[in-house]
């Protein structure tokens, strides 16, 4: 979107590409939009950004590939484009609103908004934070 837009010389890019994501993503808190915005617009604009490996993307367009062969990998490289979340937090806001850390029975789980007084709990293992906290 960041691309198209600047190719078209729009005025008050953010606020254009905020309005198509909203459309696209009505239930997304603000500040999440906000963060991937400020996120991909740390990418050059002028080179192609493939998320997920370019070289699994490279692989899935050969069409050399067997049916199962090919499913494998296109699992793989969704797998790699979901799950990234993006939120940055400010000096006034002391630190970021959105995502917190907390200790649930003695376990230090990461807490993610992801509505109106609605968190999820995301817990570490092996120094990466994957699977639910117990409440």
């Amino acid at each position: 979107m960041l691309k198209e837009l600047e190719k078209e010389k729009t005025k008050n890019l953010h606020a254009q590409v905020y309005q198509r994501l909203r459309k696209l993503f009505p239930e997304l808190l603000t500040k999440y939009i906000d963060s991937a915005i400020y996120k991909a617009k740390q990418y050059p604009t002028n080179k192609s950004v493939v998320f997920g490996g370019k070289r699994l993307f490279e692989k899935l367009c050969n069409n050399h590939l067997t049916r199962k062969a090919r499913e494998k990998l296109k699992k793989q490289w969704i797998k790699l484009r979901q799950g990234t979340l993006i939120s940055i937090g400010s000096k006034a806001d002391k630190g970021n609103r959105l995502m917190r850390f907390e200790d649930l029975n003695g376990q230090l789980c990461l807490r993610i908004t992801t509505g109106n007084r609605e968190f999820i709990y995301a817990k570490s293992l092996d120094e990466s934070f994957q699977g639910i906290c117990p409440l």
